[in-house]
């Protein structure tokens, strides 16, 4: 017997069976790569905020005691919230403060009690205290955070004020701005104001 053979070209559509099937298969895979980053990103996850009193109400005191301490409005400190799993120490972090105006300010304004839940390491509070005013009285400090920060910790780092030059009866507007660096993540900066009166 003699054996026939098609020399038709094959088929060139799908089978629609073949693709729903496939496509099923490759969905739950394409989610689970997507989510992978995401939780990866989470293991080091905090939020840094600015802590106020009432009506954000605070007292700066005057460095050269030579005038009065003045009524402010501002921040108290601020905190780190860790939303996930730990983060390790040390946490290294600054503090800069600059006149708002484009025109250098007088008085000054810089940090003179900062205080945290554990040991802080490295601080350096000196900035311009004293002396001349440096850069158009901008103020920098820096400090380090030593201890590690457990998953869903809240760390709080409390801080007052001075301020540094002549009393004046014109509102003075100061941005604060602390930038923290917690290992393994890029630096996160916030910023606040005190308006001194």
């Amino acid at each position: 017997m003699s054996e026939i053979k098609s020399l038709a070209a094959p088929r060139a559509s799908f089978d629609r069976r073949a693709v729903v099937k496939g496509a099923a298969w490759s969905v739950p895979v394409i989610a689970a790569a997507i989510a992978a980053p995401a939780a990866a990103a989470s293991a080091k996850s905090a939020l840094v905020a600015f802590d106020y009193a009432a009506l954000n109400a605070i007292t700066v005191s005057n460095l050269d005691g030579v005038s009065a301490s003045k009524s402010a409005t501002g921040p108290i400190g601020f905190h780190i919230q860790n939303t996930s799993g730990a983060i390790g120490s040390p946490i290294s972090g600054s503090i800069r403060i600059s006149p708002s105006q484009a025109a250098k300010a007088d008085p000054a304004l810089g940090v003179k009690t900062f205080t945290a839940q554990a040991p802080l390491t490295n601080v350096n509070l000196s900035g311009n205290q004293t002396g001349a005013p440096k850069d158009a009285n901008i103020y920098t400090a820096n400090f380090s955070y030593t201890k590690t920060v457990q998953s869903n910790e809240f760390v709080s780092f409390p801080m007052g004020f001075y301020y540094r030059g002549p009393s004046t009866s014109a509102p003075r507007e100061f941005t604060v701005a602390v930038t923290l660096t917690l290992p393994g993540r890029a630096a996160l900066t916030i910023t606040s104001s005190v308006l001194l009166s």
